[in-house]
């Protein structure tokens, strides 16, 4: 079974595709067999970021059946240290608006997928798919700039990925769940006073729930260190959102060796690895390696 990590965030345009696809090729190097997972429904280009521009098949043809898992949807990239990729689409409503049952269905084949590490890029934003995409994964990294906004929405990013994750374990409670189809949750002190009306164990499972949510925070095309940015989210996690196991996985700068190796349609880690945005995912890759993640 693989280690599967996801990378999301709050907004698009942070860098989150062009992480994925670099920590592919590093993993990739380091001896494991990586699968990249393109779950951007709505916008999906990550294959071509790898330079592949008309995958043979797309996630559309296990959705729609004609192929019975996704490890036939899996296409090797030449060149890229042996990376498979499953090309995400959106090319249909149903594929970008996938149905509940269909999402259910892709989790449980995720975890069929032949690989030591399956990396999912996500889309961005908090719709119930991105959510569930997100957390589904052993290993999740947040990717954001130091803009203001960015951090804005990674903060509700992580805040609405720890209450849908709260509310999945809650709901296996007949009684509970009967209030919580009615109710709008909006913060996890609202969810706990729900609990705590049904007892203690109740209120537990939510805590137990959160602590399963430990994201690494990756800034990307930042100047100067983001040590004081990373401390001011960590302490809004912590304090409104209960998640205490922050990691700061690193700080990737802006690079024009980074935006060349995007219009060439390669990772930077490849094309450039001596360039200043290669050692810094290449130290991000290691600090995962180190803390026995993968």
């Amino acid at each position: 079974m693989p280690t599967i990590i996801s990378v999301g965030s709050g907004k698009g345009g942070v860098g989150k595709s062009v992480v994925s696809s670099n920590m592919a090729y590093l993993l990739s190097q380091s001896g494991l067999s990586v699968t990249l997972l393109d779950l951007d429904a709505g916008g999906a280009d990550l294959h071509v970021l790898m330079g592949l521009f008309k995958p043979d098949l797309t996630l559309t043809d296990f959705i729609e059946k004609r192929v019975s898992n996704l490890n036939e949807v899996a296409q090797r990239l030449d060149g890229f240290a042996g990376v498979k990729i499953v090309a995400g689409t959106g090319d249909s409503l149903f594929t970008a608006n996938m149905p509940a049952a269909t999402r259910l269905k892709l989790l449980r084949h995720i975890r069929l997928i032949e690989s030591d590490v399956v990396i999912i890029d996500v889309g961005a934003g908090t719709h119930f798919n991105t959510l569930d995409f997100f957390l589904t994964a052993d290993i999740h990294i947040c990717v954001t700039t130091g803009d203001p906004t960015a951090i804005l929405d990674l903060y509700r990013f992580v805040k609405l990925a720890v209450i849908r994750k709260a509310l999945s374990s809650f709901l296996s409670y007949d009684n509970v769940s009967k209030v919580l189809r009615k109710k709008d949750i909006k913060d996890i002190d609202e969810l706990l006073l729900i609990a705590s009306e049904y007892g203690e164990d109740k209120k537990q499972a939510i805590y137990n729930s959160i602590k399963e949510i430990n994201p690494f925070i990756l800034f990307n095309q930042v100047e100067q260190t983001p040590e004081a940015r990373f401390s001011r989210i960590r302490d809004l996690l912590q304090t409104y959102l209960k998640v205490s196991n922050l990691e700061l996985l690193g700080r990737i700068p802006e690079d024009r060796e980074l935006r060349k190796s995007v219009k060439a349609y390669q990772p930077v880690t490849s094309l450039k690895p001596g360039a200043s945005s290669s050692i810094a995912l290449k130290m991000a890759c290691n600090k995962l390696l180190r803390l026995g993640s993968l």
